[in-house]
């Protein structure tokens, strides 16, 4: 009664539940789900000796056009985008902050240019989304 709550899912299997009622955080998890899906597999990812290239998009879209969706468009345009992610919206104004990085040397304002082309056209022919000017 009276709280909320959701799914923990790890793929599409139900792994537990987090409620949360009366300023308590309940949570029940099936650890044997979870031990079928431990490993001592570690993941080592080093970190990014290029800076990134920071820019902020002003796109404007149909309400229709889920920001998820725009999201994921961005970030299908080159695998330099390495985030996509609402920043702010207003009205019909999505602005995305985009993160552009190369893992072996600096970006140029060249190659950042046609990438931001490329999602401009993207978005257009998905959405009839266009940049803010």
């Amino acid at each position: 009664e009276g709280g909320v709550g959701a799914y923990v899912l790890i793929g599409h299997e139900q792994l537990g539940e987090i409620l949360v009622k009366h300023n308590y955080i309940i949570t029940e998890i099936n650890f044997e789900i979870w031990l079928q899906h431990a490993n001592n597999k570690k993941v080592y990812t080093p970190l990014a000796k290029y800076p990134p290239v920071i820019e902020d998009l002003a796109i404007i879209a149909d309400a229709k056009a889920k920001t998820a969706e725009i999201s994921k468009i961005i970030k299908e345009q080159s695998p330099l985008i390495t985030e996509a992610s609402l920043l702010d919206q207003f009205e019909d104004t999505r602005t995305f902050h985009i993160v552009y990085q190369h893992a072996e040397k600096n970006l140029t304002t060249e190659e950042v240019s046609k990438i931001r082309e490329q999602i401009i056209t993207a978005l257009s022919t998905k959405f009839g989304a266009k940049l803010k000017q």
